[in-house]
């Protein structure tokens, strides 16, 4: 689109037409890592003049600086086994940043100690966690036994405490993966008559053992939140407390935080109230035996039961009720304008040594829509009882509007296919999406891709200081978090509001600036463990690659760069995206951008592609790619590093 802007004020150009830039004007505080692990190397003099700096690191994170090491800043025992070449070249090591001058180009950092070998596993997971701020410290084992010993010793009291509704003769089970250990949630329901039903999702009562501004508060404050990677989890809580008072394991007694929902078979929530709660888990089921019983429902599971009243066929049927009530609660939630955005997720299968033998794409059951809707559903009710009794200190989880240049191009890219895409709302999204995908199904995750992009992350606020609550993919005023305490910090602070809203708690003495600050802290630690998450796939992805051989994958090109004369290529079975720079592509001997059909008014512009010219021994081609083309891809690593993959076009091949 050709428009005239020589007399057009800045002011009401639109926004999808200006470039926003600013600069930095100073530092107001200091965030981030000041910690990075990186390869050492030594500093030669010049001209016989001893440098003060004797070592360099070079962060195995690319997007940070090399720091210098002077002499002073090795440890002494180091100095001796720093010498040899093999051992600088085999190391990986952790480095404080002490200082960074404005005179000089590089930090000044110091060493820490070696974490360990080049190209192990273990080392490579340790640098994961450095490089995102995840402290992996256990608190003293006398500190734990202190906090957890008085809780064991009185836990045949539950029944005692005030306020505490008994559910211990009732067929309560928790549904979690496989190998899940810390249980937060457990479920129940039993019929009243006439379709109407009473749900209860049972929460541990993980607040009832960590008073505010204790140890174990701070320790698990700093946290924020469990971080989960292939090989290994970094819990919020220590491990011990965990297993002793707060998984809802079965065929022991726990205390909850339960919500009770009057609902009818439709869907229609009748009534609903929570309150202290006190379970005996008759069973821990999977969700793939969960969905063996949704799928054959005549069939009496077969499950591991604890000693109580609960029967299979009783776990049976309420499975049986609970899927049918949650399936028209979910198609409620997307005819309200929910949103939802599923992307391809995978495990690995390890071997002895911890290394992936096998890649396998995690199966999306039903029966993880039944808890994720229970879930939700207990989270709404919650954060509306907080935000009521406390509006000025209520911690809700909000979901910023997307991005609206992002969302264009999204429409651009749907119309330039024929493709009828709305972004109005988050329910227009939705229904677009579920429309495109009915016709064409293959475009499922190259939508859910490009959806995701304009995407901005959910956060949690405090009422007190953000008056915008609303939340985007769910498209409700309140929601907040409560659901998952053992593992998510916010989720305790939340337990604590709505404990003293019910009255069994006294007001939480906290300032807004002060519950912002929480909030502040969680929402870092979410983004820090997600990034962790997603490293610690990536590696595990290379180095399955690295055992197995490269990957030839089929992509499809979801952006065109003219400038740099690179495509950016979407791997739909794996989510996997990358760049990839055209010039650099094997037997590729010309690059050259194109533009097809012309810019009329009202249209969505023209098609922006690349030509490649390519040549292969006797074979010789052009090949054009734009938008939604699909090439064959091989997926590798990088100087036999399992972290850097790589993506290259497979030119030549039969699919060109």
């Amino acid at each position: 689109m050709n428009i005239l802007m020589e007399n057009m004020d800045l002011a009401d150009a639109p926004e999808q037409w200006l470039q926003k830039t600013g600069k930095v004007v100073c530092i107001v505080e200091a965030s981030g890592t000041r910690q990075l692990v990186g390869k050492l190397g030594k500093v030669p003099t010049t001209n016989g003049v001893i440098n003060p700096v004797v070592f360099r690191l070079s962060p195995t994170d690319s997007r940070m600086p090399d720091v210098s090491i002077r002499a002073n800043e090795v440890p002494a025992d180091l100095l001796p086994l720093l010498d040899s070449k093999k051992y600088l070249k085999e190391q990986l090591f952790l480095v404080d940043i002490m200082e960074w001058p404005e005179t000089h180009s590089l930090p000044y950092g110091r060493i820490v100690k070696p974490i360990g070998v080049v190209g192990d596993v273990d080392t490579y997971t340790a640098s994961i966690l450095v490089e995102n701020c995840i402290d992996e410290t256990v608190l003293p084992a006398a500190v734990l036994e202190q906090i957890v010993k008085p809780f064991t010793n009185e836990m045949r009291n539950a029944a005692k405490d005030a306020g505490r509704q008994d559910f211990r003769g009732d067929c309560v089970f928790t549904i979690d993966p496989p190998d899940a250990k810390d249980l937060d949630d457990a479920v129940s329901c039993h019929a009243l008559g006439n379709g109407i039903y009473s749900v209860g999702v049972h929460i541990a009562d993980v607040s009832f053992y960590i008073a505010e501004g204790t140890p174990i508060d701070l320790y698990a404050r700093q946290r924020g939140t469990s971080v989960y990677l292939v090989n290994k989890v970094v819990p919020m809580l220590p491990p011990k407390m965990i297993e002793s008072v707060c998984s809802l394991d079965p065929g022991v007694e726990r205390r909850t935080v339960s919500a009770l929902f009057t609902i009818t078979e439709n869907g229609e929530v009748l009534d609903h109230f929570l309150t202290r709660g006190l379970i005996r888990s008759c069973a821990k089921l999977s969700y793939e035996t969960a969905q063996r019983i949704i799928d054959d429902p005549y069939q009496v599971p077969t499950v591991a039961l604890s000693a109580s009243p609960c029967e299979a066929d009783a776990i049976r049927q309420t499975i049986l009720f609970l899927f049918e009530i949650t399936q028209s609660l979910r198609r409620q939630r997307f005819e309200r304008g929910g949103l939802r955005i599923d992307q391809p997720e995978f495990r690995f299968d390890l071997d002895g040594n911890g290394l992936p033998v096998a890649m396998v794409e995690r199966d999306r059951f039903a029966s993880c829509q039944l808890i994720e809707e229970l879930a939700l559903l207990t989270n709404m009710a919650t954060a509306g009882i907080i935000r009521e009794h406390f509006p000025e200190i209520a911690l809700l989880r909000r979901h910023p509007s997307p991005m609206q240049s992002g969302l264009l191009n999204l429409q651009k890219f749907c119309h330039m296919n024929n493709l009828d895409m709305w972004i109005d709302t988050s329910k227009s999204i939705q229904m677009s999406m579920s429309n495109i995908v009915a016709l064409e199904p293959r475009l499922d995750p190259i939508l859910s891709y490009l959806c995701a992009k304009p995407m901005k992350l959910a956060e949690y606020v405090c009422t007190g200081q953000e008056i915008d609550t609303w939340h985007y993919a769910l498209n409700v005023e309140e929601y907040t978090h409560m659901t998952s305490p053992i593992r998510r910090y916010p989720d305790i602070v939340v337990h604590r509001l709505l404990l003293a809203a019910l009255g069994y708690t006294a007001r939480p003495q906290i300032s807004p600036d002060e519950m912002q600050a929480i909030a502040d802290q969680c929402n870092a630690r979410k983004i820090s463990a997600g990034r962790c998450q997603e490293a610690s796939l990536n590696l595990f992805l290379g180095l399955f690659i690295q055992r197995s051989g490269p990957m030839l994958e089929d992509g499809v090109v979801v952006a065109v760069y003219p400038h740099s004369l690179s495509v950016e290529i979407l791997v739909p079975r794996l989510g996997f995206v990358e760049r990839v720079f055209c010039q650099r592509a094997e037997f590729v001997t010309n690059v050259c951008h194109r533009s097809a059909g012309r810019s009329e008014p009202g249209s969505v512009g023209p098609r922006s592609y690349l030509e490649l010219n390519w040549a292969k021994k006797q074979l010789k081609g052009v090949l054009k790619l734009g938008v939604m083309t699909r090439v064959p891809v091989v997926l590798s690593v990088g100087n036999k590093d399992a972290r850097k993959l790589k993506m290259s076009l497979k030119v030549g091949s039969p699919q060109f």
